[in-house]
């Protein structure tokens, strides 16, 4: 008899919709019933994942309990480590993860290829100085691509408009 893993008691979240994610991950899809929740491992809200198969590099922050299969690793930092700072520093080293990766059908990491990469950590209240101007900085660059990504938007409704109009005889097509 087949278990029925998409049941609605446990969050489960996929690498599917990891790529588009921001710096964090509002929600989920599937879900597990309690055999499927027994055999996984529940990452706490602010665990840093890391996708090391398919999308490798991706970084992320889970903003509620969750379970994940193994092609995303979770790291929860300790006191000493600022759970932005460390967003950053790994965001930084994505194209490291591309290079540590193998291809065969899709870029894959194992923890063993991930472990001996260095990040220098600087104390804490270095870290959050730097995630402030990180943030501070990038927040301007953020605006100017939601500003961008509006203008084509309407751009893409005026030329469906356009297309609708000349279809329905409203609009002269030379």
């Amino acid at each position: 008899m087949m278990k029925d893993f998409m049941t609605e008691n446990f969050p489960s979240y996929k690498l599917v919709k990891y790529h588009k994610q921001k710096k964090y991950i509002n929600g989920y899809r599937q879900t597990l019933n309690e055999w499927g929740y027994s055999v996984s491992k529940e990452f706490p809200k602010g665990t840093l994942c890391l996708t090391i198969a398919a999308n490798v590099g991706d970084v992320a922050i889970l903003n509620f309990n969750a379970c994940f299969p193994d092609s995303i690793v979770g790291i929860v930092p300790n006191e000493e480590i600022d759970l932005d700072f460390l967003f950053y520093a790994l965001k930084a080293l994505k194209a490291k993860f591309l290079s540590e990766a193998t291809l065969t059908t899709q870029y894959n990491l194992n923890v063993d290829r991930i472990g001996p990469i260095k990040i220098p950590i600087p104390p804490i209240g270095e870290q959050k100085e730097i995630v402030l101007n990180l943030e501070a900085d990038t927040a301007t660059i953020d605006k100017a691509i939601s500003k961008a990504e509006r203008e084509i938007e309407l751009i893409r409704e005026h030329k469906e408009a356009m297309i609708a109009e000349a279809v329905m005889g409203k609009r002269k097509v030379k």
